[in-house]
């Protein structure tokens, strides 16, 4: 009979992250099986083994996965723990996939075909020496400072082939689920059977892309949102991070943790390299390399000589001279769309908030209307009329009075992607105005 410290996915108790449990057949750390709390049958993580209690255990009900979770993904889960001060249960959710214990029916994978011919591509002079210098690398990160278009999709591309070929598999971390599907094609380009994970996937397409991972024979290539880095490789050689200064990369909910930090643990447990790909690197992600010596490789140029650069015109929104036409949007904005759409092209306009308006608040009191959970302002949500939290999705009705001082003076303020599109309508009848954000898609990969 062995003795086990099993930690489960569940919270317990506050002051205790794992159990002792009996098992009749020899168990490794990092193996997930199923064990008894109370009268519940829950999944659960083996950390290591024990010697006999001078208390009575329980049995482990039964073994989930034979294969166990590699060594670096345990450190790492455990080193989160503690850093961030969160439950290991609470950690445990986030590294393994909803309904780990659950039995699915195989499906056959649908692998995406590549739109391009795998053809050799010519590396211009910066490339090649961010190649050599991610090559020459041993360990540890390496800062990718390169302009937009200047060609670092290529060098990850490249780096991830020498990663494979020496046996070392490959993980890509991308800031939004949107991107996540250009990489993908980029990368089938180059490699066969890629593993994709986001959180748009069903709970059955997610579970069987960890286990695909986990049971993989040989070296592969995983592509995702931040919850990627816990994709169960057994060998990682190579961790890649685009668009690294993107804030998504660290998440607002608990377990809150920074996925770069994250990184660079697993990193240094796995023995792996990291590379930090970004045209605006973060101050503190420079400042470090500078100061450790990490190398900083810097891709200045275009990839392509012909590329037509942009033709950028800033507009000083606190000069209302400007704003004859449209109370927010410019009359140059205005104007640029009009001869556009008469030429017969398409015009993209972006925003960094959905809904209506960001804040609402009472001009009397100046009350303003947060989220109960998060503690964050309430978006509006005018369509809906409704007020909503764009972190946990808690909404409530818009009140049509102050519930502090009764003043009926509420206003709502900011703009939002669904504000913008109404008054487009309005400003551009007759013309097709589409929204796309995150609360029409729904679907995206």
């Amino acid at each position: 009979m062995q003795y086990y410290e099993v930690a489960p996915t569940k919270v317990i108790r506050q002051n205790s992250v794992s159990f002792t449990y009996s098992s009749t057949r020899p168990l490794a750390p990092g193996q997930i099986v199923t064990i008894e709390v109370g009268r519940k049958q829950l999944p659960g993580v083996v950390l290591n083994e024990v010697g006999k209690p001078a208390y009575e255990t329980k049995p482990i009900t039964n073994v989930i996965e034979t294969v166990p979770l590699p060594r670096h993904l345990l450190t790492l889960a455990q080193w989160l723990s503690d850093y961030y001060g969160t439950h290991l249960a609470l950690v445990l959710q986030t590294v393994l996939p909803r309904g780990v214990q659950k039995s699915r029916r195989l499906k056959p994978k649908q692998q995406a075909a590549s739109v391009r011919d795998r053809t050799t591509i010519v590396f211009t002079d910066d490339q090649t020496h961010a190649i050599e210098t991610i090559d020459a690398t041993a360990t540890g990160s390496v800062l990718l400072h390169g302009v937009t278009g200047s060609g670092k999709t290529a060098v990850y591309v490249e780096a991830a082939k020498k990663a494979v070929a020496a046996g070392r598999s490959v993980i890509v971390l991308v800031p939004e689920i949107a991107l996540t599907s250009q990489l993908v094609d980029e990368f089938s380009s180059h490699f066969d059977d890629v593993i994709l994970t986001h959180s748009k996937q069903t709970e059955s397409d997610r579970h069987q892309a960890w286990r695909e991972a986990l049971t993989a024979t040989g070296p592969r290539v995983a592509i995702g949102p931040r919850s990627a880095l816990f994709t169960p490789l057994s060998s990682v050689g190579l961790i890649i991070i685009d668009e690294a200064h993107e804030p998504s990369f660290k998440q607002e909910q608990s377990p809150r943790y920074s996925a770069l930090r994250a990184a660079s643990v697993l990193a240094e447990t796995a023995k792996a390299k990291l590379v930090l790909g970004s045209a605006t690197p973060l101050i503190s992600d420079y400042y470090v390399a500078t100061e450790t010596g990490r190398p900083i490789v810097t891709l200045g140029k275009r990839a392509r000589s012909g590329a037509v650069k942009p033709t950028v015109e800033l507009v000083d929104m606190t000069k209302r001279a400007g704003f004859k036409r449209h109370r927010f949007l410019s009359d140059t904005l205005i104007g640029a769309i009009e001869s556009t759409v008469a030429e017969g092209n398409q015009a993209l306009i972006f925003h960094n908030r959905r809904g209506s308006a960001a804040t609402t608040l009472c001009e009397q009191c100046g009350w303003s209307a947060a989220c109960i959970r998060c503690f964050v302002p309430l978006a509006l949500h005018a369509d809906e009329h409704s007020l909503r939290c764009h972190i946990c999705g808690y909404t409530e009705r818009v009140p049509t009075s102050c519930p502090v001082c009764g003043s009926t003076d509420v206003i709502h303020k900011g703009i939002g992607t669904k504000l913008i599109e109404s008054e487009l309508t309005k400003l551009f009848p007759g013309r097709t105005i589409a929204r796309f954000d995150g609360d029409t898609a729904t679907d995206a990969a």
